[in-house]
């Protein structure tokens, strides 16, 4: 009778394990600490300014930004829960809706592509909606490419590129679809230097061009899998 009592005790206990292991799961614990993620989405920068172009006279000439598309990829580990961190790689690419001083700012190209290393903060819960926010710091390669776009007497036709600093902010919310896998949404708000390029592909051109850095704000869908 008591082995009787003691199985069934066993057995309750069992029973309690496995029950919260399966709370644990469909609240989005994975067995591994190590995920990846990707998003892709908007990116809307703000207007900036050109303060200088191949010895041509500009004064601070205001460079309009149209709506263009971030894509970025990540690499991370969860420290803890609430805490993660992680190398991420990306693309922003906008063109030119206009630049003061010239009339075909159509053929002017921008393009970031930023390098960082981000620490991530997020509320574990008991549901499947996970808020998190994060920061991050690096460089970023900027390029600049123009298809005979001319300001003043000077025309750019080919491409140059510059390495400064950026950070960058973000937030977001994410659905946890099962164990290994989440998707959601996330805002960035991002920062580079100041831009400088040469000219090595300029015609008629033997100084430099130099820009503002580019303030851009990024909504993007979001998709993690975790190993």
């Amino acid at each position: 009778m008591k082995t009787r009592k003691h199985l069934l005790k066993a057995g309750l206990l069992a029973g309690c394990v496995l029950a919260a292991t399966d709370v644990g799961a469909a609240d989005g614990e994975a067995t591994s600490r190590l995920y990846i993620r990707g998003g892709l989405g908007a990116a809307l920068s703000e207007d900036t300014e050109l303060t200088e172009f191949f010895g041509e006279a500009v004064d601070n000439n205001k460079v309009k930004l149209d709506t263009g598309v971030r894509l970025d990829a990540a690499v991370g580990y969860r420290v803890t829960d609430w805490f993660a961190a992680e190398g991420e790689l990306g693309v922003v690419f906008n063109t030119v809706d206009s630049v003061e001083g010239s009339t075909d700012a159509d053929d002017l190209s921008f393009t970031q592509a930023p390098f960082l290393v981000n620490v991530v903060f997020q509320w574990p819960n008991r549901t499947r909606l996970v808020p998190y926010i994060g920061a991050g710091g690096g460089g970023s390669v900027n390029v600049i490419t123009g298809d005979n776009f001319t300001l003043g007497g000077t025309t750019l036709d080919g491409s140059a590129g510059d390495l400064t600093w950026t950070y960058q902010a973000f937030g977001g919310l994410r659905y946890q679809i099962s164990p290994q896998m989440s998707a959601g949404i996330a805002y960035k708000f991002s920062v580079t230097g100041d831009v400088e390029w040469e000219a090595d592909s300029i015609i008629g051109a033997t100084e430099t061009a130099r820009m503002n850095g580019i303030t851009t704000h990024s909504i993007a869908a979001v998709f993690t899998f975790r190993f």
